[in-house]
């Protein structure tokens, strides 16, 4: 199946994304860093916000886990 969307949030492995046919194509750059992504044990991504709305809060914005990150049942 097909979807149309001006934008998207992938929830998969990276290396998974390769194999998702982007029109218009995804940059060059992007394309090969998901074909290049090993599956493994470590999950790392980047949200970018119009405003550090946690900074406010004294937070950083960065989160590292060997571990959850949300409580069980979230």
């Amino acid at each position: 199946g097909a979807y149309v969307c001006s934008q998207v949030i992938t929830a998969i492995p990276p290396n998974q994304c390769a194999r998702i046919d982007f029109s218009p194509t995804l940059p060059h750059l992007k394309r090969l860093a998901f074909e290049a992504s090993i599956p493994g044990n470590l999950i790392q991504f980047v949200i970018t916000y119009e405003t550090a709305f946690w900074r406010e809060e004294g937070w950083s914005g960065e989160v590292i886990s060997s571990g959850r990150t949300t409580k069980r049942g979230e």
